[in-house]
């Protein structure tokens, strides 16, 4: 099987489509190996043709089979393609606990999700008067019995949140002051100071005259720097405030066996739609009965044989 890169619009149901066709549905098949399917099929009158095809590619653009074919008085369209693994949708994910996780249990567990949503940026004034009246089937057939599935209205993240989360701002760094040139620092001294004796003066023949002593050379003391003030570092800017959940409470799906069905409407923008299955592990409970019916017969065989063994009495 080709493997494919992720798909961009796998789980867009366009709200065009919806209102152009008679009825839309949108139906996914999840497999043992963890291979999906995924269909789209509209069914339509034969003069709104030009409508609903282009919006079945943007519904499903990596399709690998198209149908377009009479069913009944209207026209059907089927788009569908198979992927190996989930990943390969976009919004989509697949869980299962096999032999590895839970090894006591006869059971494996399945639980499929999918965000599907209803674009309606390109629809008009007139077409979504009556949003609730748009419709489509959503239908998941999974391995095994299908024990809980429900839908929950939900909101669509923006393009640009989808892409990467933008930085917060970053305040410029104050521009320091370039430092003034470091003076000579004089010599602090801890009292006043003395002052250095004087050279005794040459002898000469008349009385020797007592010169004053110099007065100490006064040293200009250059006015300190202060240091620098450290920039207060920027406030960090405050997240925006979380944008009301739209929606309301969760739907509920029709079950059957390994189906769940659901009736949803363009009133909502995107649905998160959660699906939970069990299957039994058929070749693992034929191993353990396997291995009870070899070890009965062990027990049996020595039980007879020590039985044959033993002494008669005559």
């Amino acid at each position: 099987m080709i493997r494919r890169p992720n798909l961009a619009l796998m789980s867009v149901i366009p709200f065009l489509l919806l209102s152009s066709a008679q009825s839309t549905t949108v139906r996914t098949v999840v497999y043992l190996d963890g291979s999906i399917r995924r269909e789209v099929r509209a069914d339509f009158l034969s003069e709104r043709r030009t409508n609903v095809i282009p919006q079945l590619d943007r519904a499903l653009p990596e399709a690998d089979e198209t149908r377009v074919g009479p069913a009944g008085e209207a026209m059907r369209g089927t788009w569908s393609v198979i992927v190996a693994s989930a990943e390969q949708l976009a919004g989509t994910k697949l869980e299962y606990q096999d032999v590895a996780t839970q090894p006591l249990s006869i059971f494996t567990y399945y639980t499929w999700t999918d965000t599907v949503e209803v674009p309606s940026e390109t629809a008009t004034a007139v077409e979504k008067s009556s949003p609730a009246n748009a419709t489509f089937a959503y239908e998941v057939h999974m391995p095994g019995w299908v024990t809980e599935a429900q839908a929950k209205p939900t909101t669509v993240t923006p393009a640009a949140t989808k892409t990467a989360t933008p930085a917060p701002p970053v305040s410029p760094a104050p521009t320091m002051p370039a430092p003034a040139p470091a003076a000579p620092t004089a010599p602090a001294p801890a009292t006043a100071p003395t002052p250095a004796p004087a050279s005794p003066a040459p002898a000469a023949p008349s009385t020797p005259a007592l010169l004053p002593a110099p007065a100490p050379a006064t040293t200009p003391t250059a006015p300190v720097a202060a240091p620098p003030t450290a920039p207060t570092p920027a406030a960090a800017p405050e997240a925006p405030a979380a944008a009301p959940t739209k929606g309301g409470p969760s739907l509920a799906a029709d079950i059957s066996g390994s189906t769940a069905s659901f009736k949803l409407s363009a009133a909502h923008e995107a649905y998160e739609v959660t699906v939970t299955s069990r299957r039994v592990r058929w070749g693992y409970v034929l191993t353990l009965l396997y291995l009870l019916a070899f070890l009965a017969y062990t027990v049996a065989s020595f039980l007879v044989r020590r039985a044959k063994l033993q002494p008669r009495r005559i």
